[in-house]
């Protein structure tokens, strides 16, 4: 579990070096590319793979039980302590478009990755 000040999120890690490289020329292909770094998109160079569960409210921070909230967390981390880990294996990679990080659209002509 990746716990963010503002989102979610289950961690990835690569089972070996060599499957950490097809996603950081996934990310170079993205972030170097010279019409995003003119709308003045920056690459964020600390990166850990992530797929984003949820973003929070504001009303986060009212909760009234934020340590019962944070200990459920770390159970949930703790139940891989000494587990082998589940694989998946990512087949494509697609952009999709967020205003207000509720609503998250697609367009056809969006581009799609996929593994070959």
């Amino acid at each position: 579990m990746l716990v963010l000040p503002r989102s979610l999120g289950v961690v990835l890690v690569p089972q070996r070096e060599a499957d950490y490289e097809p996603i950081l020329k996934v990310r170079r292909a993205i972030f170097q590319n010279p019409t995003l770094i003119g709308l003045g998109i920056e690459q964020q160079y600390r990166y850990t793979a992530h797929i984003t569960l949820g973003y929070f409210d504001p009303a986060i921070e009212k909760l009234a039980d934020s340590i019962g909230v944070s200990e459920q967390l770390a159970a949930v981390n703790d139940r891989w302590i000494g587990h082998d880990p589940e694989i998946l294996d990512i087949h494509s990679i697609e952009l999709r478009y967020f205003s207000d990080m509720t609503q998250f659209t697609r367009q056809d002509y969006y581009p799609v990755l996929r593994a070959s």
